[in-house]
């Protein structure tokens, strides 16, 4: 492992060199040799042959309980044979070990774990790899020895590391490089394929000062993850973040326990310095007393630089150690291949005792705000119509302005970005169904002017294709207006087109129409009277449905639909309802809908008009000529249908999402169900599909969970295959997180909320306030809760998600009931032992600024601070003020919020006429 001094090796390694100490000299094909070693070190080779030729047989007479006395350990084994031997205790001990692919080499090999589960599998995993180094085969047997050892152990009912732990075993991480370490002259090959030092090449904070020439044994490659099976692995090891406890890396030949740093001689610090010098000890201890402990960055081997063992500690902050094998050089005989193995074994066996009680403290320290709120890393993947090509939203490396990139799918080193964007960062894009254009909108100085830009990935041009002054664009991937829909943006029908909304021609209002990307031709589609709320359009990109307000006093809405030439009208509702369009079926004579009329047939009880008495959101499928019932196809007894997946070629709906007391799906087709279940072993957490191809093979995965945030992956339908794509905010996985328990809390009005709560408090209300809090990774909660508050997050009456009842009663109650709401919170909290009731602040954003105005005026003793971010003080400028294209909701306004135009109304609920009340600090 010890990275060689050039042109001469430094005399405290010299023992490391192949049999004998001579001084290694680079030749002229940079090779390491001397003038006695090339015959030594094809004699190696020959005795390794001759070795084989005398012990072959031994995959016949592989038997439990007898593997690490086969005749396998008699001798170094090529790749080839060992392979054959670890399938074969596979195929001997299916429900103990099983083989998983986790990288892949420079020459296409596959780099395989194999995963020993001792009885019922365990909730944590140590990790074990070798031959990092190719020449160092001495590491590689004592892995497979290690592995032999404690099949044995189990099988004659012994203890065993397997007992506690999963345990996975990777005998070769550097196959190509191992290879042709077998072939002639090259016994000494370390590097991979591409002459890399894969010990080299993992991605650390400190760096070599001087550059490493091409031709050094310790060439770390052209950066960081460089290499297939560096990168491999490390996407590998992170989807099995939540079960690794701990790592292990072994090498050869220097006799040493190391543990971090590497690179660096600086303490680690908060006591963890103290613990592993005692892993380092204890292990040492139990390999024998040929191996010391000691940092990797202390002589003879350090400073390591890009190593895999600081990689992971930084990363991860659980215990890693890289061992190194003790011997004489690299052509160790092979009578020493149990010695060592055992050492090794006993080694491996204690690191495994060690993990229990080690405890790395990784919760003490501040999250960086920068790296909690900052830009995402690698945002939002959408897979290109014809599955060829990823899009992601990374920030620009000048500007740290959010852009485009685009890079070839199993290929991300090839990312090249396409956007340009210097002053407002993307938000919002989709792919073009060409596979040749990117989408996004983008406004002016945060005027939410938005306009639609397309960027051609084949001339690498950017062009904005509705240019007008003053005029916003409505697309289906982003909220120009709060209140303006459109259901669908492409087809593969028409795909050089798309479906948008401008207000060009009136600004209050959105007339639709046909966008050709490439000559930027507009065709109308339809004028917008003023009344039009959403628009449904089909797969050939035409007008087919759409929802519309009155002018009466009870604002009613109706949905009308196309059938030919003729509208219809289908349904009517009132404010105390709610019924949004979706989409078409295939075949044009259905229509999907989410809704809360209660006068529909259920598809498991189609008996007419089914109760809904919480007016909860039900997926519906009604016929367009009326000739059969609505039949509801989901609902949820708890929460409001929220989304539903629909099959890109079928149409049909795969999956309905559920935002209640946690996430839940609402499975509507078999198929689905199987990749749902593929997807869910890879990690715990709310799956999601980001995008899929027109041919639905290939999928774009969003997994997130409350303590981390958004991990993105390809799935693969055909192969079931799943590859990491990359970590939204790799930064914050060196961090623990708390956990988010959703609970329900009584309300002074016996009503009952649902309550996202953290412990140690910050009210933290949401906006909107027709909107919800979910359970999920909320930087905000995160944040305060790394500074030691509590946090509760309230879907307080008014709220979206429970049903059109639980909204409802939020109508006219803004600073009254809806605030009553989160100070019966902070009672129960108070009275549940959840926090000292003399330091509770509230916080919030939009209407939850609004909340922290009117609770520090309207309730001045419940809350000791607050933090009102955007929140108004006088609903009636507020209302005032609101854009031109949200003005067909005034009265929709007046019925949720009120009659604001009533000076004594307004009076009451508007904090601003409060303010001599308020005794706590608020910023």
């Amino acid at each position: 492992m010890k990275t060689i001094a050039i042109l001469a090796l430094a005399s405290t390694a010299a023992a490391f060199a192949a049999g004998n100490t001579t001084a290694l000299v680079q030749g002229p094909d940079r090779k390491l040799s001397t003038d006695a070693q090339v015959q030594s070190i094809q004699n190696d080779a020959n005795v390794n042959l001759e070795c084989h030729t005398t012990n072959d047989g031994y995959i016949q007479t592989l038997k439990a309980g007898e593997y690490s006395a086969s005749k396998f350990h008699n001798c170094f084994r090529t790749s080839e044979q060992i392979f054959e031997y670890v399938d074969a205790l596979v195929a001997q001990n299916p429900t103990l070990l099983k083989k998983e692919k986790i990288s892949t080499t420079v020459r296409g090999k596959t780099i395989y774990a194999y995963k020993l589960t001792s009885g019922a599998s365990k909730p944590r995993s140590l990790y074990y790899q070798s031959l990092l180094h190719a020449r160092e085969w001495i590491a590689g047997s004592s892995n497979l020895f290690t592995l032999s050892s404690i099949l044995d152990d189990i099988a004659n009912n012994k203890p065993t590391a397997a007992d506690k732990f999963n345990l996975y075993f990777v005998p070769i991480v550097n196959i190509d490089g191992y290879e042709i370490s077998w072939t002639k002259g090259n016994r000494l090959q370390r590097k991979n394929a591409h002459e890399v030092d894969l010990n080299r090449n993992w991605p650390t904070d400190f760096k070599n000062d001087e550059p490493v020439p091409l031709w050094s044994q310790s060439y770390p490659g052209s950066g960081a993850f460089s290499e297939p099976e560096t990168k491999g692995i490390g996407e590998w090891l992170h989807t099995k973040n939540s079960e690794l406890a701990g790592w292990v890396d072994i090498h050869s030949v220097a006799g040493l326990i190391l543990y971090p740093y590497g690179d660096s001689t600086e303490l680690i610090g908060k006591g963890e310095d103290a613990k592993f010098q005692r892993l380092g000890r204890n292990v040492a201890d139990a390999a024998g007393d040929k191996y010391i402990p000691q940092t990797a960055a202390s002589p003879p081997l350090g400073p390591l630089f890009g190593a895999f063992d600081d990689y992971l500690y930084r990363k991860y902050k659980k215990p890693v150690l890289t061992i190194e094998v003790a011997g004489a050089g690299f052509n160790p005989d092979v009578l020493t291949i149990r010695i060592r193995g055992t050492e090794i074994f006993k080694a491996l066996t204690q690191f495994a005792e060690e993990v229990e009680n080690f405890d790395v403290n990784n919760t003490a320290s501040d999250v960086p705000l920068p790296v909690l709120f900052g830009n995402a890393e690698y945002s939002m993947p959408q897979v290109s119509p014809s599955g060829s090509q990823i899009a992601y939203l990374s920030a620009d490396a000048t500007s740290g302005v959010m852009n485009l990139f685009v890079h070839d799918v199993g290929t991300p080193s090839s990312a090249v970005q396409v956007t340009f964007e210097a002053v407002r960062p993307i938000r919002f894009y989709r792919w073009a169904e060409t596979s040749a254009h990117l989408l996004y909108v983008q406004d002016l100085n945060g005027n939410e002017t938005f306009h639609l830009y397309v960027v051609d990935l084949v001339t690498m041009t950017t062009v904005n294709r509705t240019p007008f002054p003053n005029v916003k664009v409505l697309t289906t991937f982003q909220l120009t207006s709060f209140f303006n829909q459109i259901n669908r943006l492409t087809s593969s029908r028409r795909p050089q087109e798309v479906v948008i909304g401008l207000n060009q021609r009136n600004p209050t209002v959105f007339d639709v129409f046909r966008l050709h990307i490439v000559t930027g031709e507009l065709t109308l589609l339809a004028l917008n009277p003023g009344n039009i709320d959403a628009w449904v359009v089909d797969t050939d990109l035409q007008v087919r449905a759409r929802t519309q307000h009155d002018d009466s006093e009870v604002w009613t809405k109706s949905l009308w639909v196309c059938n030919g030439d003729t509208w219809r009208d289908l349904a009517s509702w009132g404010l105390d309802d709610q019924v949004e369009p979706l989409q078409l079926t295939a075949d044009g004579s259905g229509l999907y809908i989410t809704s809360t009329l209660a006068h529909t047939a259920d598809a498991a009880d189609p008996s007419p008009q089914a109760a809904n008495p919480k007016r909860l959101g039900r997926l519906l499928l009604w016929s367009i000529d009326e000739s059969a019932a609505a039949v509801t196809i989901a609902s949820h007894a708890e929460g409001d249908v929220a989304h539903v997946e629909f099959h890109p070629v079928t149409g049909l709906p795969d999956f309905a999402t559920v935002e209640s007391f946690g996430h839940a799906k609402i499975v509507l087709q078999p198929a689905m169900q199987s990749d749902l279940a593929v997807l869910a072993a890879v990690a715990p957490g709310t799956i999601s599909i980001v995008s899929r191809s027109a041919d639905d093979n290939k999928w774009t995965v969003s997994i997130a969970s409350d303590h981390h945030s958004s991990r993105y992956y390809l799935y693969d339908r055909t192969a079931q295959a799943v590859t990491l794509l990359g970590l939204e905010r790799p930064l914050l996985e060196q961090y623990t997180f708390a956990p988010m328990q959703p609970v329900r809390v009584p309300c002074s009005d016996g009503e009952s909320m649902a309550v996202a709560a953290k412990l140690p408090m910050v009210l933290n209300v949401h906006g909107g306030p027709w909107a919800q809090d979910l359970w999920g990774f909320n930087p905000v909660h995160q944040w305060f809760a790394n500074r030691g508050y509590a946090v509760m997050s309230v879907n307080y009456r008014g709220s979206k998600g429970y049903g059109m009842r639980w909204l409802n009663l939020g109508n006219q109650e803004w600073g009254r009931q809806m605030q009553q709401d989160l100070t019966d919170t902070v009672h129960w909290a108070i009275g549940s032992g959840y926090v000292d009731a003399s330091r509770v602040g509230i916080y919030g954003r939009s209407y939850g600024g609004y909340a922290v105005l009117a609770g520090l005026a309207f309730t001045p003793d419940v809350f000791a601070c607050g933090v009102d971010i955007v929140g108004p003080s006088n609903i009636k400028t507020l209302l005032d003020a609101t854009p031109p294209d949200w003005a067909h909701m005034k009265k929709a306004f007046a019925v949720r919020i009120g009659d604001v135009a009533d000076a004594a109304f307004n009076r009451r609920i508007s904090p601003l006429f409060h303010v001599a009340a308020i005794k706590a600090p608020v910023l």
